[in-house]
């Protein structure tokens, strides 16, 4: 029991220690430019061909190419282990198919990829693939 209070009082003496060393570390830490760099979670909504059944997947866009209209994300689905997609804005779907939800979603249709039964590397499991949906924004 003493060891307990004498490392607890030794913890708040060490974050309560006002020392010059420690204080330009923590000046230069912005947590809005943190929080600006971590990739954004997209959820998407995937028809998988080979099962012919619906699912939903959280990707998230590894790169961007063509002028931001390409997007490769990488994720995971419950029915796929591992899912690598490609999302598509060369149109913009509010243009040609008029629903009043699409003023307030933006989405972009995608081409995915994944894999199944990832449990070693020499029997990966079978591959699935198919066309989804990704939701980019909800605008309430």
């Amino acid at each position: 029991m003493r060891r307990l209070l004498l490392a607890l009082v030794l913890c708040f003496m060490i974050m309560g220690c006002n020392t010059p060393a420690l204080k330009p570390a923590l000046a230069e830490i912005n947590i809005p430019d943190l929080l600006t760099k971590i990739p954004e979670n997209h959820q998407c909504l995937i028809y998988n061909i080979n099962d012919a059944e619906f699912s939903y997947a959280t990707t998230f866009t590894l790169v961007k190419v063509w002028k931001e209209r390409i997007s490769l994300d990488a994720g995971y689905s419950p029915s796929s282990e591992v899912l690598g997609a490609v999302s598509l804005k060369l149109i913009e779907i509010k243009d040609w198919i008029k629903f009043p939800i699409l003023d307030l979603m933006e989405i972009e249709p995608m081409l995915w990829v994944g894999l199944d039964r990832i449990e070693n590397f020499k029997d990966v499991g079978e591959i699935n693939y198919g066309v989804g949906v990704k939701l980019i924004e909800l605008k309430f």
